[in-house]
């Protein structure tokens, strides 16, 4: 189970068997949503209208967009290879 926590700006994964929780990264503001293609965790950082990508084999975090359409996005969703946004009007 992946979790973003929106005021402490960490990605954290639970491990279901044994409760043991481990930050992935931390750094972040307002996490709103999360999703997940195979080794990539995308997730919404609200207060900065960005999406990031969130690689799970290194832990390491891009920009993965930005500006644009992207105002107040809070929710995610992958359909086969797309990527959907819900954005604030």
């Amino acid at each position: 189970l992946y979790i973003g926590e929106a005021t402490g700006g960490k990605i954290r994964r639970l491990r279901l068997s044994n409760n043991d929780v481990v930050t992935l990264a931390t750094g972040f503001n307002a996490i709103s949503s999360i999703a997940i293609d195979g080794d990539f965790l995308y997730f919404i950082e609200n207060t900065a209208n960005s999406i990031r990508k969130l690689d799970l084999r290194n832990n390491s975090a891009t920009l993965f967009a930005s500006g644009g359409n992207l105002n107040q996005p809070y929710g995610l969703v992958i359909v086969g290879d797309y990527l959907y946004v819900t954005v604030a009007t």
